[in-house]
């Protein structure tokens, strides 16, 4: 990771070196080189980085979603929204769920 922020460091310094002719345009312009040069980049690796960190958070990513699935199992919608300390004003009308659902 660290490789691929220097590649892209040096990629924004080539070019405000290059197209940086001290006009404003330029110079308004140059301001999304840095934003351009992440999103260009991150499109292509974009795969074999997801890979990359699900290989290496695999194990809480399963104890996340262990523990997801165990709370939409086992807990009622109040109870949810309790054990997620949702304050009183956004939580919802139960029945009115159950209704909908049912």
């Amino acid at each position: 990771m660290n490789k691929v922020n220097k590649f892209m460091n040096d990629c924004v310094s080539t070019f405000h070196s290059y197209y940086n002719f001290g006009n404003n345009i330029t110079e308004k312009k140059l301001k999304f080189c840095k934003p351009a040069v992440e999103k260009f980049i991150f499109t292509k690796l974009d795969n074999s980085l997801y890979k990359l960190y699900l290989r290496k958070f695999k194990k809480e990513n399963s104890k996340f979603i262990a523990k997801q699935t165990k709370i939409k199992n086992e807990l009622t919608i109040l109870n949810i929204m309790d054990y997620l300390e949702v304050i009183m004003i956004f939580k919802i009308d139960t029945r009115e769920v159950q209704r909908t659902r049912g």
